[in-house]
Formats: structure tokens, C-alpha cells, sequence
């Protein structure tokens, strides 16, 4: 029988698997809490780069490719365009 990987709290795997493991060998590795507050995080880094964004203005998506070439060709450098 291959391995099985069961990953949730304790309650969780007890309440959805304690039935079918009963009687059988079983090895528990403790997580670190971090792995539980992996959304938190994600929800930070969000609030972070909002915060690093304020006051930036907008630009619409329809001048996307323009602004990369003019980029491409010098412009983020503030060379002229030589095009």
C-alpha cells in the first residue's frame, strides 16, 4: 500500500478520518503554525504593495504595448526614442 498524506488540524483528520485509520500504523509530523497562516500572509503582502501603490495614477491597459516599446527603445532609460 503506497503512503497516504493526510494534512489539516488534528480535529480535522480525527472528525473526517479517525474511522478508516483505526487500528492502523500512523506517523504524525507537527507543521509549523505558518502553514496555517499562509492566506495571512498573502493578505499582507496584498496590503503591502496597496500601500506602495497609493497615489500612483492609473493607466488604462489600452496603451500597453505602445508604453513597452517606447520602455524598449530607450524611453525608461530617458533616451530619446530612435525609432
Amino acid at each position: 500500500m503506497a503512503p497516504q498524506i493526510l494534512e489539516g488540524t488534528w480535529e480535522e483528520i480525527a472528525e473526517r478520518h479517525g474511522p478508516e485509520l483505526s487500528g492502523k500504523r500512523v506517523r504524525l509530523t507537527i507543521l509549523p503554525n505558518e502553514a496555517v497562516n499562509s492566506n495571512e500572509e498573502l493578505l499582507g503582502a496584498i496590503s503591502e504593495a496597496e500601500r506602495l501603490q497609493a497615489g500612483m495614477r492609473e493607466t488604462s491597459g489600452e496603451k500597453s504595448q505602445e508604453l513597452l516599446r517606447e520602455g524598449r527603445a530607450g524611453a525608461m532609460y530617458n533616451h530619446e526614442r530612435t525609432e
